[in-house]
């Protein structure tokens, strides 16, 4: 039905424009304690996937992106302190990425302020609204995942 070709349309408008103007405000507001969008969740997966170490190539997988685009990420925050890479015992081909002190205040820093964007982002939704919003966003995310091409 063309109504409904449309009305999808409309929402997929609207969800790519959510998507922008929230990158846009996360973005603006990490560099004000000296971090990219990037940064911050390249320190996240780090932190999150404690207490195991992640490599490279497990951080480009994570965060969906090349290895190639992680390796310069990676040298910027070594040089600035935030990251360390240390010798892989299991391979030695590897580096094992280590977060620093320096790299999880980072860390928390963003933290907080990804924290107050979303409170003021969801601020007045309900909890059947939240959980309907969280149920929709993902069948959504599902389907994009099961119509991957090969």
């Amino acid at each position: 039905m063309q109504e409904d070709r449309e009305r999808k349309i409309r929402a997929w408008v609207r969800v790519a424009w959510v998507y922008q103007k929230a990158f846009r405000a996360m973005a603006e507001r990490l560099a004000e304690v000296g971090l990219s969008v990037a940064q911050y969740d390249l320190l996240a997966c780090l932190v999150l996937a404690e207490p195991d170490v992640l490599k490279q190539s497990d951080l480009a997988s994570r965060l969906l992106v090349t290895k190639g685009n992680i390796s310069g990420m990676l040298n910027r925050m070594t040089e600035q302190g935030s990251v360390s890479r240390a010798d892989d015992p299991n391979d030695r081909r590897s580096k094992r990425i280590i977060i620093t002190e320096q790299g999880r205040r980072l860390y928390e820093a963003g933290r907080a302020i990804q924290e107050e964007l979303v409170n003021e982002m969801f601020d007045g939704l309900d909890h059947q609204r939240l959980t309907f919003l969280e149920e929709v966003v993902g069948e959504i995310s599902e389907k994009i995942n099961l119509n991957k091409t090969p």
